[in-house]
């Protein structure tokens, strides 16, 4: 064996792996992939918002063509909040309990409170079509003009309450 090895021409030697070539070329590549991940996230994360609606209105090819709305019988929901979020544990029986509120503010101005897990079963989605988006002058979020298309409503809504 030891004499194969010399018997080796030095061209022969000198010959790449292309496995490990290959193996080196995509190691390289899911680093970079990685660096850009990372920084992308970490750009996304520190960007003021108002900043982000501006970019999205002058990107608007950038927008989704269709979003989903979410409805209360058949009032879209333009808005929420979260006005109670508490966790404890009774004292009594040792277990843990929530007690989440929410704010709902419908298309027709109407405000409900309601418990947040009843706001999730209750709550359906409906498909609209995008058909213009506007930055607001005063919040500077992103407002999207929307076409329902179960009955061919116009709604206007900020683009975080669809989806």
């Amino acid at each position: 064996m030891v004499d194969e090895l010399k018997n080796e021409s030095p061209e022969e030697k000198k010959k790449p792996n292309p496995t490990s070539e290959l193996f080196k070329i995509i190691q390289e590549q899911k680093k970079q992939i990685s660096d850009l991940t990372e920084t992308t996230k970490m750009l996304l994360e520190v960007a003021d918002t108002k900043q982000l609606a501006h970019f999205y209105s002058k990107n608007q090819k950038k927008l989704p063509r269709e979003v989903k709305l979410n409805l209360l019988g058949d009032k879209v929901i333009t808005s929420w909040a979260m006005k109670q979020n508490e966790v404890f544990q009774d004292a009594r029986t040792k277990v843990w309990q929530e007690k989440q509120v929410v704010l709902l503010n419908l298309e027709d101005d109407t405000i409900i409170e309601m418990d947040y897990t009843e706001f999730v079963r209750k709550t359906i989605k409906s498909v609209a079509r995008v058909l213009s988006s506007k930055q607001d002058e005063e919040t500077g979020d992103l407002i999207v003009e929307v076409l329902k298309l179960d009955d061919n409503r116009k709604i206007s809504i900020n683009i975080k309450f669809v989806n």
